[in-house]
Formats: structure tokens, sequence, C-alpha cells
């Protein structure tokens, strides 16, 4: 009768074994998965909110001062927002080039690129296709950067601005 609660038990230990095993293969890639996941959320989050700073900082700057940064900020250039805290105030302003390292994973930059339109409706239009400049309207191309896992990704965004003062 020993000999039989012995086998009996060694059998329940190569099951539970098995059945342990069987649950690790199942779960723990589904586990690594849900990590990596996680992370480029993450990652996705951080990079929107950045991206979001920039379009929001740029609108600022030149809803405050339209003229001054038309002949401040070229367009067709790369700049990166920045603080400028020799005044008395510490306000935004634009850097020229890409700036690195953010939060130590992105990169980002800016573009103020001119408008034209079509000059019977208004519409926008290629300038190469025939348009009009428009000067109180600016295109403002923001684009984020980082690596994930070893393969780089990329998150853009644009914004129309309008001069209302002078509509």
């Amino acid at each position: 009768m020993k000999s039989r609660q012995k086998g009996f038990s060694i059998i329940e230990a190569v099951l539970s074994i098995a059945s342990v095993a069987i649950i690790g293969i199942t779960f723990f890639p589904s586990i690594s998965n849900l990590t990596s996941r996680s992370k480029r959320s993450i990652y996705e989050s951080q990079a929107s909110r950045l991206l979001g700073e920039e379009i929001e900082v740029v609108y600022n700057i030149f809803l405050s001062d339209w003229q001054g940064s038309v002949i401040n900020y070229p367009e067709g250039q790369p700049y990166h927002p920045s603080i400028d805290s020799s005044g008395p105030n510490p306000v935004w302003t634009l850097e020229p080039g890409e700036q690195a390292g953010i939060e130590t994973r992105f990169d980002r930059k800016v573009e103020v690129l001119g408008v034209c339109r079509d000059a019977s409706n208004g519409v926008i239009k290629a300038c190469a296709d025939g348009g009009i400049g428009d000067e109180n309207s600016k295109l403002i191309k923001a684009e984020i950067k980082w690596k994930d896992s070893g393969n780089e990704k990329t998150s853009k965004t644009q914004l129309l601005i309008t001069n209302l003062e002078r509509i």
C-alpha cells in the first residue's frame, strides 16, 4: 500500500511541474509583451506632451508679437522652444536648431513655413502651383523623434496660425 502512495505522489509532482511549466510558458511572454507595450505607451504619451508644448509655445510667441516673430524666425529653418530668463519675466523663445536629449530620450524641432493661397477663393494652395503668399498666415510643423527598442519613432503635427489683428 505504501508503494502505491509514493507512486501516486510522484505522478502528482510530475503533473504539477508540467502544469506550472505550461502556465509559465504561456503567461511569461504575455507579461513581457505587456511590459514592453506599457513602456512604449509611456514614451508615446511623453512625445505627445512635448509635441503639444512645442506647438503651444510657437503659437503664443506669434500671438504676442506677430511682426517681431516673422522677422526673428525666418521660414524653413529648424527651431526648438527655450525659456529666455534674461529679462524680469521669463518668456518662451525659439532657438535655432534641433534640440536633442530631452528627458534623455527625445529630439525635437519646429519649422515655421509660409502659406500660399488661391487668389480666387483664399483656399490654401502650394506656392509652386501658383498660390499667392499670405503674410498673415504661417504653417507650424513640429516633430518629435525617439528610439524605442532600436527602432526610430517619430510623431509629427502641424498648426496653421493666422494674424487676426490684420484681418
